[in-house]
């Protein structure tokens, strides 16, 4: 695919499954046979290694962003699915990256030989620095007024700074209070890439510390990954359906 597509998932409010996203968006490429690497940036709650049930792991986000040390140095692989994790490690402090310590990191992403690069952002407000080189983000919201409202200011900043972006609506119920579909994509600039709905399976997965695009792909939840997943084409990315007006 020659260099590799940098996809951050983001959100501006806690609490919408922007994780579970990330993990299972990276798992479900990795089971395309691409050659996926997963960043826990989530410097405020780092959960990706819990959630993967790789816990014990202290090689992390700090140490890739803050040192010279390589990929294949911080890295390690996800047995059940040969994902590449760079997990991150709870700090007294969210740790905030330098402009040089990201440009740092943007060379050594670019460097790489992976095909796609998924990071896992914090929530709430960014520093454009911090998501400027990403080649496309993935805004996670659950269908309510509230986390609508705040993905609303999220998608400007995007916008600001040129970075390419989809939505991704999690959690989805198809009940009445919800605002819907058309609603939300009237509301928004960009595409809504995909629909997630609230699925038990999930929960038993995060238990199980195994993504459910793993555990269970009969799932409604991983079929619908499975449906985002195959949105990005060999050698092209999803850029197609990402798009700011």
């Amino acid at each position: 695919m020659g260099k590799p597509l940098i996809i951050g998932v983001i959100s501006q409010k806690g609490g919408v499954g922007k994780t579970t996203v990330a993990v299972n968006l990276a798992v479900a490429l990795r089971m395309r046979d691409y050659k996926v690497l997963l960043i826990d940036g989530d410097t405020s709650n780092p959960s990706i290694g819990i959630d993967l049930g790789m816990e014990d792991e202290n090689r992390g986000y700090k140490e890739l962003v803050a040192t010279n040390a390589p990929l294949d140095k911080l890295a390690s692989i996800h047995g059940a699915s040969g994902l590449h994790v760079i997990t991150g490690t709870l700090h007294t402090r969210p740790f905030i990256p330098l402009r040089s310590q990201v440009s740092r990191l943007e060379k050594k992403l670019r460097k790489s030989s992976y095909d796609f690069i998924v990071i896992d952002s914090p929530p709430g407000y960014h520093n454009d620095d911090e998501f400027g080189f990403w080649d496309e983000a993935v805004i996670v919201s659950t269908p309510d007024m509230p986390a609508i409202t705040a993905c609303l200011r999220l998608e400007q900043t995007l916008s600001k700074a040129k970075v390419k972006h989809s939505l991704v609506l999690n959690m989805v119920r198809g009940r009445r209070y919800e605002l819907r579909q058309d609603e939300i994509q009237d509301a928004f600039s960009c595409k809504i890439a995909g629909v997630l709905p609230a699925d038990d399976a999930v929960n038993s997965a995060l238990a199980e510390r195994i993504p459910v695009f793993l555990s269970n792909k009969g799932a409604s939840f991983s079929k619908a990954m499975g449906r985002l997943s195959s949105r990005y084409g060999k050698g092209t990315g999803i850029s197609r359906i990402f798009r700011v007006k």
